[in-house]
């Protein structure tokens, strides 16, 4: 019975952080975040923003790193780099090293 009760607890908070979630990545503005972060030239073509420059990697390839402005995806090109792509948060998380959670607290501190 004690692991029932586990999964049950278990899937209510991953419910719980799944719609913050939801409800802070409708928040953020995407080109503004994007623009703030990477603090580099951003072209747009076609729905997708392309950066110079991957701010995981500095090998200096311009046009490696992608995001696109509707979903909040982004991706890196260069088979090296680091960046496992994602949203807004999984950005966050890697870019600075936090967990879920904490990388939830810091985009809410700052698009509430």
């Amino acid at each position: 019975m004690a692991k029932a009760f586990d999964t049950d607890y278990r899937e209510r908070t991953r419910r719980l952080y799944q719609i913050d979630a939801n409800g802070l990545k409708r928040r953020v503005d995407l080109k503004v975040f994007y623009g703030q972060e990477l603090q580099a030239s951003i072209r747009q073509s076609t729905g997708w923003i392309k950066v110079g420059v991957c701010p995981f990697h500095d090998t200096g390839k311009p046009g490696s790193f992608s995001v696109n402005l509707e979903t909040g995806a982004f991706i890196c090109f260069v088979p090296e780099c680091g960046a496992k792509g994602g949203d807004v948060i999984a950005f966050v998380m890697q870019r600075h090293g936090l967990t879920f959670q904490a990388a939830l607290k810091a985009l809410a501190r700052r698009w509430q």
